[in-house]
């Protein structure tokens, strides 16, 4: 039995066709809104036009699910694509795709709205401060922006109590009196605008219960790219009609009670948000996109999106360009201010969204093998003799059609057409910072032909007065970074709201990540952990405009005693090398007049400074502490130069070098004025060796007399002269497998005896097992192997050996995997 919806008088969609472009959409053939008294489902998927559903997979045939994000205002914002009526519910309905195509158009013609508007609606004129107190103002002249990342929420309601139910403490860097004085802090300084940059809640913290009890969460979460259907259904991440399973719903659930937690229900952040005038804008990034570092597939990423939207955001859906099958949150946007003579600045955002469309895998296969304890291996190939490498870059700088995407072509190519759009200053926001060269967490660094991309993007457009802000990195800072676009191109990151780390720290506890393009940052001088977000400002004098970026911090208390108050920070350290508060000049940002002119002549070639030189040199002529090792480069054009080397910092004891530590960066544990710092040697000798293709002369020097030479031609990342101690690529990997234990060894994964004895999730979900009936398995041989398990197991106080019933389930019961 089904009802009709009640309608308002049947409607053609006049207002969509009147602003569609010609030739964007074809003739919609309207179908009347039809609400199913049973919930959409596979097994009872729903017709076009007909809701509630909540994936794809609910609707008939090729329909897709038409997502909703919040009760309409307005008749505009009520209709559905190829749809007669006006749903004012909050009903997601299953339309046909070329329907559903259209919530990209009425996208755009938001985007298009907002670029007349500034999003303001009083005064003439108005300072930054007048802005906050008096409401927003037409033509401002300035802005305050807040950028700020990774803040982490577990209480005082939902999360506190699973937490306690499961015997874990709540930290006081973590809970809600954290995020209330942060927000209230906020309010206190009068932003115009608030940037939620991601990690915005912390969704990995409960769903994996941890390491002791609970087996998935980031070990698993951080691998989907590599893992084959039957593994993931193995897993309880897919269920067997490959629908989400239930530790995607545990996720959600919790993404959405963290939401609740840290936001909807905090009545100071739903202060800031009101005092801005509802300017909170969001994107994504690992943690609560998922889990740490994770990356696709992604089989709730719409009710993901939706509960981050709705919940931090307060902007209807339709100013966001949800990408390609709309699935992504990206969105751009202008805000028009005056400076001290009058004249119109037009200042345009664009958020980025990696999370949706980045594939973290190294390629990695997880194969059954009868002879791992959890029956899957892991392998780069079928005839690979040990478990995958995981490596720091896949060097595809060259390909064009790389598998590894980050951003994509459809939002790089959505990202070309808003740079081309008028403005004076351009802010480009994503999750994590795009231009640091040894940043090793799932960012654009290890995409090198993304990277490429995107560099040849800017310098295509010929877009001047561009500025990058980022989170994910638990430090604010600034970067500066040369040699891309014909001018300094500048990342301000905003970022450790709970989560957070003293810069000073950060760099010694990391390793050399940031610092090689360091030009400000946030610091307490006491290397401990420090809340932290950026104060970023747009401001005019007598010379233009210019942004400031200005740290605020909160000290870390002993014993993890939760924080000090919150304070801002003006004034650098005499003796760290870096600025606390920094002013970029915007006339600054302009392509240099020798800088080519790619915008105009598409013949140019584009050259590339490879980004990083590794070596790993043992002493041959005496004690390391008695020597002098020199390194001399003769360049493509002739030219030659000499640098020293150090020993034991870098490579370790007995070594000379760059090599990259557990973290992928080079390491370095000092922070004073004149130590050692081997990135930022490791950028001049790039920048001397040349461009990416260009061969190079080497050798190396102990005391003035050479002891080993070479040439080499230069890669974009993974250029390695020599290697006493291996094989020239060892250098260019990372050591995460022993930090975060992702595929390590010969096994991966979960055996059977430890699901059968999995806790129920957060959410109340529990990961199903096949053929288990609740007491016994329904296959013969398979429950002679648990009962032989369970006697061994009781038999010996250590842990019995799971080779064999692993094989015996998993042969019996996913004969498809792929086998080695």
């Amino acid at each position: 039995m089904k009802f009709s919806l009640a309608i308002s008088p049947v409607l053609a969609l006049p207002s969509l066709a009147a602003n569609t472009k010609e030739g964007n959409l074809r003739h919609l053939i309207q179908v009347p809104l039809n609400k199913a008294v049973i919930q959409c489902t596979p097994k009872n998927p729903c017709v076009e036009c007909q809701g509630d559903c909540k994936s794809d997979g609910d609707c008939q045939g090729d329909l897709v699910c038409y997502k909703n994000f919040g009760r309409a205002k307005s008749d505009k914002d009520a209709t559905v694509p190829g749809c007669v009526g006006l749903d004012f519910s909050k009903t997601d309905w299953c339309v046909s795709p070329t329907s559903s195509a259209t919530e990209e158009v009425v996208a755009e013609q938001n985007f298009e709205r907002q670029e007349t508007s500034s999003s303001t609606s009083s005064n003439d004129s108005c300072s930054v401060d007048a802005l906050s107190s008096q409401g927003m103002c037409d033509r401002p002249s300035g802005l305050r922006l807040i950028v700020n990342s990774c803040g982490d929420i577990v209480g005082p309601t939902v999360v506190e109590r699973a937490m306690k139910e499961s015997g874990q403490d709540i930290s006081t860097y973590t809970d809600k009196e954290t995020f209330s004085l942060a927000w209230a802090y906020m309010e206190s300084l009068q932003p115009t605008n608030v940037l939620l940059v991601g990690d915005n809640v912390y969704n990995d913290y409960i769903a994996n219960w941890g390491a002791g009890t609970h087996p998935y969460g980031n070990n698993l979460a951080t691998i989907l790219t590599d893992a084959s259907v039957p593994f993931l259904q193995y897993h309880g991440y897919v269920t067997e009609e490959g629908f989400a399973g239930p530790i995607f719903y545990s996720y959600l659930e919790l993404l959405k009670d963290k939401l609740q937690d840290g936001y909807l229900d905090n009545e100071a952040f739903l202060s800031l948000k009101a005092s801005v005038n509802n300017a909170v804008h969001v994107t994504w990034d690992d943690h609560d996109y998922l889990t740490n570092d994770s990356s696709n597939p992604h089989y709730l990423r719409h009710e993901f999106r939706k509960a981050e939207i709705e919940t931090l955001t307060g902007w209807d859906r339709n100013y966001f360009r949800f990408g390609p099958s709309h699935m992504g949150i990206e969105r751009t946007w202008t805000q028009e201010l005056r400076d001290n003579d009058g004249n119109p600045f037009l200042v345009r955002f664009i958020f980025l969204d990696e999370e949706t469309t980045h594939q973290g895998g190294q390629g990695c296969t997880y194969y059954y093998n009868p002879e791992s304890t959890t029956g899957f291996t892991p392998r780069l190939t079928k005839d690979s003799s040990a478990p995958c490498p995981d490596m720091d870059v896949i060097e595809d700088f060259d390909q064009e059609d790389q598998e590894r995407v980050f951003f994509g072509d459809d939002q790089l190519n959505w990202f070309k057409e808003q740079l081309m759009k008028p403005a004076d200053l351009t802010f480009v926001i994503n999750g994590g910072p795009n231009f640091e060269i040894d940043y090793a967490y799932n960012s654009l660094s290890e995409f090198p032909a993304e990277k490429r991309k995107l560099i040849q993007l800017l310098r295509e457009t010929g877009a001047e007065h561009v500025i990058f802000m980022a989170g994910d990195s638990h430090a604010t800072y600034v970067t500066k970074t040369p040699n891309i676009v014909g001018y300094p191109l500048y990342t301000i990151v905003g970022s450790g709201l709970t989560q957070g780390l003293s810069y000073d720290r950060y760099i010694g506890y990391w390793g050399d990540i940031s610092h090689r393009f360091l030009v400000a940052a946030g610091s307490t001088h006491n290397n401990n952990a420090a809340a932290s977000f950026a104060e970023v400002q747009v401001l005019f004098d007598d010379d233009g405009a210019l942004v400031r970026f200005t740290p605020h911090l909160r000290d870390g208390l002993e014993e993890g005693d939760g924080w000090g108050p919150w304070y801002k920070q003006t004034e650098g350290f005499d003796d760290e090398p870096w600025d606390a508060q920094y002013e970029i000049r915007v006339s600054d940002l302009e392509i240099a007049s020798d800088w080519p002119r790619y915008h105009y002549d598409s013949s140019i070639e584009h050259k590339f400074v490879t980004e990083t030189i590794y070596l790993k040199w043992a002493n041959t002529t005496g004690p390391a502490d008695e020597i002098e090792v020199t390194l001399t480069i003769t360049n493509a054009k002739g030219e030659t130069e000499t640098f020293p080397l150090i020993t034991g910092t870098n490579c370790g004891e007995n070594f000379f070098g760059f090599c990259k530590d557990v973290y992928g960066a080079f390491t370095y544990n000092e922070t004073k004025v004149g130590t050692y710092a081997p990135s930022k040697e490791n950028q001049r000798i790039c920048e001397h060796a040349g461009f990416v293709g260009d061969t190079i002369e080497w050798s190396l020097e102990e005391n003035g007399e050479q002891v080993a030479d070479g040439t080499t031609t230069l890669s974009f990342r993974n250029t390695v002269l020599v290697n006493s101690a291996g094989e020239l690529e060892d250098l260019h990997f990372y050591g995460t497998q022993d930090a975060n234990n992702s595929v390590k060894g010969e096994s991966v994964g979960v055996p059977v005896n430890v699901i059968l004895k999995e806790p129920e999730l957060y959410g109340g979900f529990s990961v199903p097992v096949k053929g288990w009936d609740g007491e016994k398995f329904d296959n013969e041989n398979v429950q002679t192997a648990y009962l032989a398990f369970l006697a061994a197991e009781a038999a010996n106080a250590t842990t019995a050996d799971t080779t064999e019933l692993q094989a015996t389930y998993l042969s019996t019961y996913y004969p498809d995997l792929p086998q080695l």
